[in-house]
């Protein structure tokens, strides 16, 4: 993989993701792009060990930067907050996001895809789309692409705007030794190279949104809401996350915040 074979939209890009260990599904496109990293949990989990310091070790290895917000909240304070709808949680990281769009100058930003897989990816989506849209009212217009966390990375659809990266054997090495070496994520990381193979993760796409950028769940319920059934009998979580219950009703009102359509009011009702 060569950098000028490479074609981005910009050259100052931020990627904005729910946890960390993120990253390193994009780990070829942060050595040549090297962008400002925000990060909105601390990746604790239900184990309450904050996963920061391995992703920290990634972007200095690669050259990326950690953003103004880097694991503002515990995994646990996320999950709340989708639970109790607080919307005005949710909108001051609307701001904060936004503030690091425009403060940074950025030209392009990368985050995680809305998949159904995790309510915490999906509501990243959906803030970061939100905070694109408050940026465009500052006059500053922003191509916002996602990347699938769930999905096998090389079998993303390609859009228009889009780009993929595919690595050569030096740089899958290095993102796969990164991978290896990530604290927190070793049984992840084993079951993604079991599920998908090593090669399935020479390929990157970057994932250009259409308008408007957001979208429901391509299940309804989501798999997040059968598995958080079997989260609850466990003892790990209180209470089940529900889509049309607690994630659509707060996604809405995120999205009242930026534009006066509501592309979840159909699927919450």
């Amino acid at each position: 993989m060569r950098p000028s074979t490479v074609r981005l939209p910009g050259v100052r890009p931020a990627l904005i993701v729910a946890h960390p260990g993120h990253e390193l599904r994009l780990h070829g496109w942060l050595e040549i792009a090297r962008p400002i990293v925000l990060v909105l949990t601390d990746g604790s989990g239900a184990s309450g060990r904050s996963r920061l310091r391995s992703t920290a070790g990634v972007l200095t290895a690669t050259d990326a930067a950690p953003g103004p917000l880097f694991g503002r909240l515990t995994d646990r304070a996320l999950y709340a907050m989708i639970v109790a709808r607080d919307a005005a949680l949710a909108l001051r990281l609307v701001d904060e996001l936004a503030a690091a769009i425009l403060g940074h100058r950025v030209d392009y930003v990368v985050a995680d895809a809305l998949e159904g897989y995790n309510p915490a990816h999906d509501l990243c989506h959906v803030l970061v789309s939100a905070a694109v849209l408050q940026a465009r009212r500052s006059g500053v217009r922003v191509p916002q692409l996602d990347f699938p966390l769930a999905a096998a990375p090389n079998a993303s659809p390609s859009r228009r705007g889009s780009a993929r990266l595919d690595l050569d054997e030096a740089a899958l090495a290095r993102k796969l030794a990164a991978a290896r070496a990530y604290v927190g994520l070793g049984n992840e990381v084993e079951r993604a190279l079991a599920l998908y193979g090593t090669e399935a993760f020479r390929v990157e796409r970057l994932r250009r949104l259409g308008e408007p950028p957001c979208t429901v769940p391509p299940e309804d319920p989501p798999f997040y809401e059968r598995y958080g059934a079997s989260q609850v009998a466990d003892g790990q979580y209180a209470d089940v996350l529900r889509y049309r219950e607690h994630f659509a009703p707060l996604a809405a009102a995120v999205w009242r915040s930026a534009v006066d359509e509501e592309p979840w009011a159909a699927s919450a009702s």
